[in-house]
């Protein structure tokens, strides 16, 4: 995957979006940027009432995961809270769902650590793309082939599933996950979404089915199959949205090839 090259200009658009839109939200005693804690210095410090504060870090290269954790404990042992902010446009990064993508080791700690979520605002040099997003990286699943010709569904260990969501409130939530001080936005995770989604429509399926009785071509099990691709893989891509039906137990053997071609059937449709 190419990176490009962020210049400064991006840096501080990101920064002065921030600076601009976090107050209107959040009860703010101060914002600084550039600001010395300890032996590192702040892109952005805040402080809250009753004396939390918070870092925001603004990061628009690779960055190791060693670091990435090492810079966030600098931080929690002077007390402060801390967000780390992406620019999507500098790792080929952005609002939609996209499948079978090589991700870095510094996306997969950060959704390690903020539950689900890695943070992205997207900057070029020409200024903001969109709004602050947040991807989860889910399960890849690839077709293989035996010997004998039969075809199994396996989970790839080096690929992903990209899904997006707009995040739609910039007020924070402090919270503590794997020994650190972390801030997230006040969201829900899209695995978490997504579930309730599927079992909220899994609970109505009953009524539903009776729609599709005259329906002669599939199956009764092809027929939920269906309604519930069409409902979702729009929205969380089909390989979340099978991952989540196999843990459920509603998905059998074989079943990822009639979604995928569901899949690929519906999206021509809308097209």
């Amino acid at each position: 995957m190419q990176i490009n090259e962020s210049e400064s200009f991006e840096h501080l658009r990101i920064k002065e979006f921030l600076f601009e839109n976090l107050p209107l939200e959040n009860n703010l005693i101060e914002i600084k940027q550039e600001y010395n804690i300890g032996g590192r210095k702040a892109d952005l410090f805040l402080l809250l009432p009753k004396t939390k504060k918070i870092v925001i870090e603004i990061q628009h290269s690779i960055i190791l995961q060693k670091e990435l954790l090492q810079r966030t404990q600098d931080y929690n042992n002077h007390n402060c809270y801390v967000l780390w902010l992406f620019n999507g446009n500098s790792f080929g990064r952005y609002a939609h769902i996209d499948s079978a993508v090589q991700v870095y080791n510094f996306e997969l700690i950060s959704q390690s650590l903020y539950k689900g979520r890695v943070y992205f605002l997207n900057v070029s040099k020409f200024g903001l793309m969109n709004a602050i997003y947040t991807l989860y990286f889910a399960p890849y699943y690839e077709i293989k082939q035996f010997s004998n010709g039969k075809t199994h569904l396996v989970q790839s260990k080096t690929k992903k599933s990209i899904i997006p969501y707009t995040i739609t409130s910039l007020k924070f939530k402090l919270f503590k996950n794997k020994g650190y001080k972390l801030v997230k936005f006040d969201d829900i995770d899209i695995r978490s979404r997504c579930i309730l989604d599927i079992k909220t429509f899994l609970s109505k399926y009953p009524y539903l089915e009776k729609k599709l009785n005259q329906e002669n071509e599939l199956n009764a099990h092809q027929k939920k199959l269906f309604i519930i691709i069409a409902k979702f893989a729009p929205i969380y891509g089909i390989h979340l949205t099978y991952n989540i039906l196999k843990n459920l137990g509603v998905v059998e053997r074989n079943d990822f090839n009639f979604m995928n071609l569901t899949y690929d059937y519906l999206f021509k449709k809308i097209q």
